[in-house]
């Protein structure tokens, strides 16, 4: 059984958003509203489309997308509780403030590793991931973790070497 405990800060936080495709679907949803509205504006008084304006409003969207995003990820770690996790052969136990999550394997549709922490996305609806920040895992629970994924999820388990 592979146990921990953690609380997830801004930093983590941060990092999990910006593996989340939706964070940049958001940003390529900005840039077409913001060109197609530039577009619009240049060609309705008899001008041509320049450059420049489009530009501008492109660093603009950015900066302002960036700072939105680190303002809504600094108020989510003001909310976070520490949360405690169980990993066996039945499943992934989550508890959090009271309240018990228990996933069991046949209910995860696929788990992956990356340098931030372990992913389980789930099979039914809704399909929301869960994830494990490597932080909160012991290093000699690493490879057991690992060997365990492999066992119950065989392809569905992209998990380092």
């Amino acid at each position: 059984m592979i146990r921990g405990e953690v609380t997830l800060g801004a930093n983590d936080l941060w990092r999990i958003s910006w593996r989340n495709p939706s964070t940049y679907m958001r940003l390529v949803t900005m840039f077409i509203m913001i060109t197609g509205l530039i577009l619009i504006v240049e060609t309705s008084y008899g001008g041509s489309v320049k450059l420049l304006p489009l530009v501008a409003a492109w660093v603009v969207a950015l900066g302002t997308a960036i700072v939105l995003h680190a303002i809504r990820i600094l108020l989510l770690a003001a909310q976070q509780q520490p949360y405690s996790f169980e990993i066996d052969d039945s499943g992934i136990v989550l508890r959090r403030a009271g309240e018990e999550q228990r996933i069991a394997w046949s209910a995860i549709g696929r788990a992956r590793e990356n340098s931030i922490g372990f992913y389980f996305y789930g099979l039914a609806p809704p399909k929301s991931g869960r994830v494990i920040v490597k932080r909160a895992i012991a290093d000699d629970d690493l490879a057991p973790l690992r060997t365990l994924l492999r066992q119950r999820l065989g392809y569905k388990a992209s998990v380092l070497p």
